[in-house]
């Protein structure tokens, strides 16, 4: 059988590999696994790891086939296109699917701003325990969980914002491995954050941002005493 005409380049051979390992991948997993995985699609088709696979396989040629006929020969475009149409359509197709989804269940979930504060709170409470744990199942999770409850009922409590404390819990590992990167590189000379122009431009907002509240609040501790002053003359 002479197959010459279909140009065995490294590339086509690349391409070819690339889906038959796919396709070991996919027996592999179904030996595994048996089931298919299936799911209930946004168009409202049941499909299976096999389904997907071959959709993904089936889209990506339409579009090298499309390219092929309208553009040239020049593939690297196609290809991108693919990956991008194989990895991000399904999500694509998630965010339209939930966008009809609470277009038209919204008024049916709304209901649950009627339910009492304190079942609502209380589901709450367990749906943060369980994502908490079953992220890494490990119970201090669950205490972390527990002991920053109690920091930010006090911080409610005694009204201070509660903002800055997530803030500092989801940017605190990054800053410190910036401020570490920073020290090493100038020799821990701290005074870079005043001196270099991003850096001293972005210090100087946040003492801005600092002493404003603290001013604004001086001055109308200031203005209420003289309005007492005033009603007490």
């Amino acid at each position: 059988m002479d197959l010459s005409w279909m140009a065995w380049t490294w590339q086509t051979a690349t391409f070819f590999g690339c889906i038959l390992l796919a396709l070991a991948g996919m027996t592999v997993w179904e030996w595994a696994s048996p089931g298919g995985g299936p799911r209930h699609g946004v168009l409202g088709l049941d499909t299976t790891r096999g389904d997907r696979l071959f959709i993904s396989l089936l889209g990506s040629a339409f579009i090298h086939l499309a390219w092929l006929g309208l553009i040239g020969p020049n593939l690297w475009w196609a290809l991108g296109l693919s990956l991008v149409y194989a990895i991000f359509a399904s999500l694509f197709a998630g965010v339209i699917g939930m966008c009809l989804l609470g277009y038209f269940a919204i008024k049916l979930l709304i209901k649950v701003l009627y339910l009492p504060e304190a079942v609502t709170s209380a589901f709450v409470v367990l749906f943060c325990f369980i994502g908490a744990f079953s992220a890494r199942n490990n119970v201090t999770d669950l205490w972390m969980i527990v002991t920053f409850g109690i920091v930010g009922y006090l911080f409610e409590k005694y009204r201070f914002p509660i903002a800055p404390m997530v803030l500092g819990c989801i940017l605190g590992t990054q800053a410190e491995s910036s401020f570490m990167t920073s020290m090493i590189s100038y020799q821990n000379d701290w005074t870079i954050f005043f001196t270099r122009p991003i850096s001293g431009t972005v210090m100087v907002f946040v003492a801005i941002a600092l002493g404003y509240p603290l001013l604004r609040h001086f001055r109308q501790e200031q203005r209420r005493r003289r309005a007492l002053e005033h009603v007490n003359v």
